[in-house]
């Protein structure tokens, strides 16, 4: 039986790892320091998006929407939050 790719264990460390190594804080220092404040609150905040960014570099072989999965995957694991993860469309992505 093949796994899917939300099984597999290492995707899941590695993106709570990501997370946990560029946290909220951090990452919200950064962006202000750097001016790309997001002007609303949206589902696609900046820090989710940095953390997303450098997701992509470390699961090259995976496609843009599965690493946005795994990174939302990790997020609301961190954040507590429980239930279905709701991965934004394409278009969203891209204008974040």
């Amino acid at each position: 039986m093949k796994e899917k790719p939300e099984d597999r264990l290492v995707d899941r460390v590695g993106l709570g790892v990501l997370a946990a190594q560029f946290p909220d804080a951090l990452v919200d220092r950064v962006v202000t320091e750097t001016g790309r404040r997001e002007k609303r609150t949206r589902d696609l905040p900046a820090a989710l998006m940095v953390r997303y960014v450098v997701a992509l570099a470390l699961f090259p072989s995976d496609g843009y929407d599965e690493v946005m999965r795994q990174v939302k995957v990790a997020d609301d694991w961190l954040a507590d939050s429980a239930g279905p993860v709701k991965v934004p469309a394409t278009t969203a992505i891209t204008k974040a």
